[in-house]
């Protein structure tokens, strides 16, 4: 590899198809198939019935589509370094993707370079603890009155690529599906708690009664880090 001057492409697939159902350009979609088409097989993060994260392997199409689409929160790596090495050892080609962090954890756990590795990392700004993204869902479900039944970190189908809107699908106790688009700003954007319209400058705290759940966020946070964002919002 080139570091110094790498070669950098932009690409997309060309079934539309795919593209609807990945976040960006469904690159992933297209690398995979070529592993899988060739007797490998794919490790991706997949979204749970209980929306959590976990990694997991693929051997087909079909459990490899479930990989698809971005999901802004940590993911479980159970035996998968142990899985890869395994299989890697035993001569399969595998895909990996994930973070960088991720990649790197692999490649520092395996110890070497394997030739039927292939690793494809995402570009990452960092993703919050599941302990913080379970409160989420906890104060979603009681604002709303129902139980999280999806999650979609991307809706590029209804908002467009470049929207970054997530909606979760909740279900009332009348079986009624409604939807919040609210993540980005509370969990991935830390100008939602740094404006002057949350804070008071008077009692120099932040008002709750206009957070909602952003206050709990930033009061679970670092001291440093929330002494920061008041510092920033006077």
């Amino acid at each position: 590899m080139n570091w110094e001057n790498p070669k950098v492409y932009a690409v997309k697939h060309k079934n539309l198809d795919t593209r609807m159902e990945s976040r960006s350009g469904g690159i992933f979609t297209a690398l995979s198939d070529y592993c899988l088409e060739n007797g490998g097989v794919v490790y991706g993060c997949i979204l749970r019935d209980d929306l959590t994260a976990g990694h997991f392997r693929a051997e087909n199409k079909q459990q490899r589509n479930l990989m698809r689409g971005s999901k802004y929160i940590q993911s479980d790596m159970g035996d998968t370094f142990k899985n890869v090495k395994n299989d890697l050892d035993n001569g399969h080609r595998v895909l990996f993707s994930g973070t960088s962090c991720q990649v790197k954890g692999l490649k520092s756990f395996l110890g070497k370079e394997y030739d039927n590795l292939f690793c494809v990392d995402i570009v990452c700004h960092g993703v919050p603890s599941l302990a913080v993204w379970k409160s989420y869902l906890d104060w979603q479900e009681k604002r709303n009155g129902g139980k999280c039944i999806s999650a979609d970190f991307r809706n590029k189908k209804d908002y467009g690529w470049d929207s970054h809107v997530e909606t979760l699908g909740i279900k009332d106790k009348n079986g009624n599906v409604t939807y919040s688009k609210e993540y980005r700003v509370v969990m991935c954007k830390v100008r939602s708690v740094s404006s002057r319209e949350y804070y008071n400058a008077s009692t120099q705290e932040l008002k709750p009664e206009l957070l909602g759940f952003e206050a709990v966020f930033v009061a679970g946070i670092d001291s440093r880090v929330r002494n920061g964002i008041l510092k920033y919002c006077k």
